[in-house]
């Protein structure tokens, strides 16, 4: 192949092993090509899902601010906020603050899922979560935390 690859340790079970190698001695291909191929047809949807949002335009916080005044909208954020997005991948955040600004047309939009005994509200962006409140009497949504899903629920 012409792409650099990468090393990682896999652990299989003895019967797939065996199984691997069999067809690995039957095909005249290594073990990393068969896995290679299976792996990039199990993955084929999420790789193309990659591949298209590569080119999506980035915004950056400032820019999102900007364009939420010059709509007459409000988003507030806990300064814990900004500490929570500084821990997370560039390309995610830029995901993030698109989410943000969705946040501000339709606070109460189709994704949205309410928290049990509280009076926030959760939106999935990828592995990622936003946790907000809403306040209709002055128009503004409070984002509390954002924060990998494995973490995000211990803080808010």
């Amino acid at each position: 192949m012409s792409q650099a690859r990468s090393r990682s340790t896999v652990y299989f079970d003895p019967e797939l092993r065996k199984a691997l190698r069999v067809k690995a001695a039957w095909t005249q291909r290594s073990l990393s090509d068969l896995v290679n191929e299976a792996v990039r047809r199990a993955l084929q949807e999420d790789l193309a899902a990659f591949d298209e949002r590569a080119n999506e335009p980035t915004m950056t916080y400032e820019e999102l601010l900007r364009d939420l005044k010059a709509h007459g909208k409000r988003l507030l954020f806990r300064k814990s906020v900004a500490k929570d997005l500084r821990g997370i991948p560039k390309k995610d955040v830029a995901r993030i603050l698109r989410r943000f600004n969705a946040l501000t047309d339709e606070p109460r939009g189709p994704s949205p899922e309410k928290l049990s005994g509280q009076k926030k509200y959760r939106v999935c962006k990828g592995a990622y979560r936003i946790i907000y409140e809403i306040r209709d009497d002055v128009l503004e949504v409070l984002v509390v935390p954002v924060g990998h899903r494995r973490d995000v629920y211990r803080s808010s």
